[in-house]
């Protein structure tokens, strides 16, 4: 009777195992959604029990299946940890195509490392595996993760993004919130087609969401940014407790009272610090001049080091540790300038930013921690001045596209306050080239370029002239070159320290061989070498995201041809050509100022906008023009 007993579990249990294997099985996942991903999530389930503002646990049961090599990276996985969050447990099993099991992983077989190599000093490590399916696994396999995670001090949740990177699909995935109660909690959802189901149960407060049958995403060109098109759910407690330090993010300026708490009273300065802040602005009334003394003060004494320690990252070390070790984060060091300030007199804030040149702005109705940088506020009857305090080569004042136009919260003693930096125009970004050509019978020429930049293009070349070694500087700048072949003779760079908006000046000469294509008594010239729009952006009728030009900005080119002895212009166009549209214009004309004399213009404003999708072919229309005119040819013949 036993035997019989024992058999009929067994052949259930197969039967089990079976249908467990076919749910894994590559085969059973949709075709269409096979097409353009690298790999599909099957299932994904998040669950948060939160049991107090100091104490969570959330659990994940997360199955994804990799279709080919480039789908090994998006199913890696690193589970961040630190003195607030620790790693309970943690699996990983693997599965063949067919959806059998083929290997159990263990905790001890998951890396630990730490979470940023760039950082001197971090609390935060990752439990990190990496799949690498051998021959018994085989490629397609399938990867099912395991793992819970407790939390103390909830100052924040991180953001539940399902669909994490491109060419991924998603057949279900799901966020399981339980709080204490409803008003613990503040949410937001983007992108995601089902309502939040909100439930009361005895164990609290269920927030649900769901998503389904998502298939491959892929950015389309100058679209917006990859976590503005993904299902997201935001997050954050309306109230804390981290490590004794409470606070509430029931709107920014309770949120931000907590943060300026957080960093008040380690403004002090040592002694000998004190002087030497004194002696540095002594004879100037201008309060701005005196910053502008103690920025240059501080870029030169100080560099910038990551250390992601004290209360979440978020706590800063104290001036004097500034000033004593001369390094410090975007927090030490925007703390230290506010404290050189402060021993002036002169008020400054901290501020708290997302930062990036390609990161999205904040939720502004959403009052949450969703910042990674800090800058610092000068404010001023008339003005407002912003100080970038990890760098050490920028402009006083100058924030560029890392930080500019976009919503800041301020750290003042009476709270939170939400702004926004400036952005900048077309006009002060601009670009502004005069070259001298001195063409030869041959083709070759000599060739002297100043080129002037303003603003975020200027950015670069300031880095490599103040920061980069030689060698770099010089790899940098042949790069930039869009000669066909060429040889460097001189080179340099230099700053315009007294300009109103941030400039730098590249001058260099080359030696150039086939500037222009020469055949027989005739030379075919190509008048615009150094500027020329390389690429149109790729066709596509069903385009259905919208089109971001993420920045303004102007560039001007005159080039002067010296003609060699005998040739003269045989055929031009000499009709300027304009083109207007929404985007900005395109301007490009070639005059004969004398027999020997060639000048060639070009203009391109671009403006920073956001537009439908309808307007694409019309982007790429404008972008075709201007591909076009940039290869206009002048043709030149020896009379002589």
């Amino acid at each position: 009777m036993r035997i019989h007993n024992i058999l009929a579990l067994l052949i259930i249990f197969a039967g089990f195992s079976e249908v467990q294997a076919q749910g894994y099985s590559v085969s059973g996942i949709n075709e269409e959604m096979q097409k353009d991903a690298h790999a599909v999530v099957r299932k994904e389930v998040t669950n948060i029990m939160v049991e107090n503002e100091s104490r969570s646990i959330m659990q994940v049961n997360k199955v994804i299946t990799v279709l080919d090599s480039k789908g090994l990276d998006i199913a890696a996985i690193g589970i961040p940890y630190d003195k607030f969050d620790k790693v309970l447990e943690i699996s990983a099993l693997l599965y063949n195509k067919h959806g059998k099991l083929i290997k159990k992983i263990k905790a001890k077989e998951f890396g630990d490392i730490s979470y940023s190599s760039s950082s001197l000093a971090t609390d935060t490590r990752l439990r990190i595996y990496q799949p690498t399916p051998d021959s018994k696994v085989g490629m397609p396999f399938t990867i099912e993760y395991n793992y819970r995670v407790q939390t103390k001090g909830l100052f924040s949740f991180p953001r539940w993004v399902p669909l994490d990177d491109e060419n991924l699909a998603i057949e279900f995935a799901s966020l399981e919130l339980v709080v204490p109660n409803r008003d613990f909690i503040n949410h937001r959802s983007q992108n995601i087609k089902e309502e939040v189901q909100i439930s009361q149960e005895n164990d609290g407060t269920h927030y649900h969401w769901v998503v389904e049958d998502i298939m491959p995403f892929e950015r389309e060109p100058m679209s917006p940014s990859f976590l503005q098109q993904v299902p997201m759910v935001h997050l954050a407690p309306k109230s804390f407790n981290i490590q004794g330090f409470r606070g509430d993010a029931n709107d920014w300026n309770n949120l931000g009272a907590f943060f300026y708490d957080l960093n008040d009273n380690r403004q002090s300065l040592p002694k000998e610090l004190k002087i030497k802040v004194e002696e540095l602005t002594a004879g100037l009334d201008d309060p701005i001049e005196k910053a502008k003394v103690l920025y240059k003060f501080m870029q030169d004494n100080t560099r910038y080091v990551s250390i992601q320690l004290g209360i979440g990252g978020w706590q800063t070390f104290e001036a004097e540790y500034v000033y004593t070790n001369g390094y410090g984060d975007c927090k030490a060091l925007s703390n230290y300038m506010k404290s050189m300030l402060q021993h002036l007199n002169i008020p400054s804030y901290t501020v708290l930013v997302y930062a990036g040149g390609d990161k999205p702005d904040i939720v502004p109705d959403f009052p949450a921690n969703q910042f990674n940088h800090m800058i610092l506020c000068i404010p001023q009857e008339n003005d407002t001045t912003w100080l970038e305090c990890t760098s050490s080569f920028a402009p006083f004042g100058y924030l560029g596209d890392f930080t500019e136009d976009r919503h800041v919260l301020l750290l003042t003693p009476e709270g939170g306050k939400l702004v926004k930096t400036p952005g900048s125009t077309a006009e002060m970004n601009q670009q502004f080239r005069n070259t001298d050509v001195f063409l030869q019978k041959d083709g070759s020429a000599q060739v002297e370029v100043s080129n002037i930049s303003t603003g975020f293009q200027q950015t670069p070349w300031r880095y490599f002239g103040e920061e980069a070694s030689e060698r770099d500087r010089e790899k940098y700048l042949r790069k930039s070159i869009d000669a066909s072949s060429f040889e460097l003779e001189s080179y340099q760079f230099t700053d315009w320290p007294d300009s109103e908006i941030p400039t730098y000046q590249v001058s260099y000469q080359l030696d150039a061989t086939n500037w222009a294509k020469s055949s027989g008594p005739r030379l075919f010239l190509t008048p615009n070498v150094l500027e020329r729009r390389q690429s149109v952006p790729e066709k596509n009728a069903n385009r259905t995201q919208s089109i971001v030009l993420q920045y303004a900005y102007l560039d001007r080119d005159t080039v002067v041809y010296h003609l060699p002895n005998g040739y003269e212009v045989e055929s031009l166009n000499r009709e300027p050509l304009e083109i207007e549209t929404i985007f900005g214009h395109y301007r490009a004309s070639v005059e004969i100022k004398d027999p020997n004399t060639l000048i060639y213009y070009r203009e391109l404003q671009m403006e920073k906008m956001e537009l439908p999708p309808s307007y694409y072919e019309q982007l790429r229309e404008f972008f075709k023009e201007i591909n076009q005119a940039d290869r206009m040819q002048v043709v030149l013949s020896n009379k002589s």
